[in-house]
């Protein structure tokens, strides 16, 4: 089995004990599994769901009484196993939230101190979310769906509310709905065509029972939507110098170029103002600075705001920078040759995080199938002429988390990838780096190994093709010919 034949890892996520960084904690998702990572100890590895687990621990009896060992598991995901999607951490570290996509729920961990995982309750919600997070005190998911909404769910559902519950479209209507069929409108009386009456006989021998909307079974609260797919959201407190307090908000992006900016709970439904100022969707905002707003997505440029004041401060342009690598594109199913970059260079930004250590503070960037991390100066956000440098990969990044004073990138190995020189026997899914204050960056040789060791174990292997939409969908934001703006 070479590195082009496993799952990538998803999504990722760092727990990191406060003042303890030596004890920190990688959780990262491949296909339906979610595994976390001892970053200390090379053989400490959880994964969730428990059974293998179990598996795990029987190989350890079989070895301890002196058996031979067993094959090394391939952990192939079930079939019609939800892929997760996404991972958020609680601030306090004690609960992981976790977006599964086919089934489009969202399940709720506790964490142990050793990162082992319970699931404590999954909540399916009418349409797949596209953005989560978590309020300061760890009270309230914010989920914002593909439908354009953005929910708000306690994060422990409230005493004597059940902790699992089934997908809205999918419940079993009840006796009465099954007997009720689709009856047309239109009658005999009120068409008067030979067309519209053969159209109405056929839509006559349809027996299909009535779909009728059911309501989300537990506790939550609509607040707020647009009128088009909503990509991602965050969530930003400030202090009201004037009134001597502090004021929430809600910042939300959507495929329609708009960046909205929403008043907090219980004013969510107050719209401040909106950033506008993109010609194509956008897919990531990210507040280096609270005051700091930077989004991306569809566009050869960046886009830095003063978001309180609705002002578009600065405009980066990336096309130079991203336009020096091959556009790595991911097979869409087995035996399927890569497809080749179009003439025409487009750029899907796919990630954008803060990495907010000392004078080496910067913004890191990644675009939708191209082999790099691109990195530039937070203090340089509004200069005329910042400079955006890259650090270049194995394949695609996929997700970024800032572990302490070190960088985790997930990386698509399944896309061979002639941007550096190491031996493909090497290639790591999980890859480290630290950015230090020259601007300069290098791989961490130590935690690298440790990623590379925890890589090798982890086997989740299955059709690399089968979650393409899900790891590649970013592209498809963009608007084709006849689509007109909402």
């Amino acid at each position: 089995m070479t590195v082009y034949d496993r799952f990538p890892f998803s999504c990722l996520d760092c727990s990191i004990p406060e003042g303890n960084e030596n004890h920190r904690i990688l959780f990262a998702a491949s296909g339906p599994k979610i595994f976390s990572i001892n970053l200390e100890k090379k053989s400490n590895i959880q994964v969730w769901p428990q059974a293998d687990n179990q598996a795990k621990r029987a190989d350890q009896e079989n070895d301890d009484h002196g058996e031979p060992p067993g094959k090394k598991r391939k952990l192939s995901p079930p079939p019609g196993s939800p892929n997760i999607l996404k991972l958020t951490l609680s601030h306090n570290r004690k609960h992981l939230v976790a977006v599964s996509s086919e089934d489009k729920c969202i399940r709720v961990f506790s964490v142990s101190e050793q990162g082992s995982l319970d699931q404590l309750s999954q909540r399916c919600m009418p349409k797949r979310p596209s953005a989560i997070a978590l309020t300061w005190d760890d009270d309230t998911i914010f989920c914002g769906d593909k439908f354009g909404d953005v929910y708000a769910l306690p994060l422990l559902p409230p005493s004597g509310e059940p902790i699992g519950t089934p997908l809205p479209d999918d419940m079993e209507a009840s006796q009465e709905e099954q007997k009720e069929l689709f009856i047309p409108s239109a009658t005999n009386l009120t068409v008067h065509t030979a067309r519209n009456r053969r159209a109405l006989e056929n839509q006559a021998k349809i027996k299909k029972p009535v779909k009728t909307k059911e309501p989300l079974k537990f506790s939550h609260q609509l607040l707020l939507g647009h009128v088009s797919m909503l990509t991602d959201l965050t969530l930003v407190t400030l202090s009201d110098e004037n009134m001597g307090s502090k004021r929430n908000y809600i910042l939300t992006a959507d495929r329609d170029e708009h960046i909205r900016v929403s008043r907090g709970v219980p004013q969510a439904h107050i719209i401040e103002g909106f950033c506008l100022g993109h010609k194509e969707f956008v897919s990531r905002i990210c507040l280096p600075r609270p005051e700091i707003l930077v989004s991306g997505g569809g566009d050869d440029f960046l886009a830095v705001w003063d978001w309180v004041n609705r002002g578009l401060k600065n405009k980066i342009n990336i096309h130079g920078a991203v336009g020096e690598f091959p556009k790595n594109v991911r097979p869409t199913g087995k035996g399927d040759p890569p497809v080749r970059e179009p003439e025409e260079r487009k750029i899907a930004v796919s990630g954008l995080w803060a990495y907010p250590q000392g004078p080496g503070e910067s913004l890191l960037v990644t675009c939708e199938e191209v082999p790099a991390l691109f990195h530039l100066a937070i203090a340089d956000l509004e200069s005329p002429d910042p400079v955006l440098r890259s650090i270049p990969l194995n394949g695609n990044p996929l997700d970024v988390v800032v572990a302490g004073n070190s960088v985790i990138v997930s990386i698509d190995t399944s896309v061979k990838s002639s941007c550096t020189g190491e031996e493909m026997e090497r290639i790591s899914r999980l890859q480290s780096f630290v950015i230090k204050s020259d601007k300069s960056w290098n791989r961490i040789d130590e935690l690298n190994e440790i990623l590379y060791e925890a890589d090798k174990e982890i086997n989740t292997v299955g059709d690399v093709g089968s979650m393409h939409d899900i790891l590649y969908g970013i592209e498809n934001l963009r608007k084709r010919g006849g689509e007109s703006d909402t």
